[in-house]
Formats: C-alpha cells, structure tokens, sequence
C-alpha cells in the first residue's frame, strides 16, 4: 500500500500497523486504530528497542478515536477495556 509513514513521515510502500495489538487487533480495524508505518519504522516499532514511539503512539491514537467517536474516557473503557494514556 501507498502513503505516508506516520513516524518517520517517508513516503512509499507501507505496512499497516494495528495500533492496539493482540486481543485490541479487531477494535483497532473496528474503530480505525491502524495506522500507515514505512517498513523500517515497522520493523522498529516491533522489535521493542521502539517502546517509548510506540506508547506515544498508543496514546495519540487513543486520543483520535475517542475525539472522532465523542467518546470519553468511560466509553473509551467499556468498549476497550483498557486505556493507554
């Protein structure tokens, strides 16, 4: 796929990247918690040397579902269960 790295800003092929792994992995393609990484940021954000990027990420993203949705914390946590701001 085409587009923009959200870290990095690099343009090109990108991979998606499910900002809420695991369990979250369908609330995330649900709510639109995916997000476009360049292979390399990919790669990084996974290898756990980029833990501090993505947690920021988490919490941005977060922040722009709930704020696209109208949610508040409260709803943010009925529907995820878990919060990562």
């Amino acid at each position: 796929m085409q587009g923009e790295c959200r870290l990095c800003g690099k343009k090109g092929f990108m991979h998606e990247h499910h900002v809420f792994p695991g369990a979250y992995r369908k609330l995330s393609d649900e709510y639109g918690a995916v997000v476009l990484l360049c292979p390399e940021c990919h790669r990084y954000i996974h290898s756990g040397k980029g833990v501090e990027d993505k947690r920021q990420l988490q919490c941005d993203v977060q922040y722009e579902v709930m704020d696209a949705n109208e949610w508040d914390l409260n709803m943010w946590l009925l529907i995820f269960g878990k919060s990562w701001l």
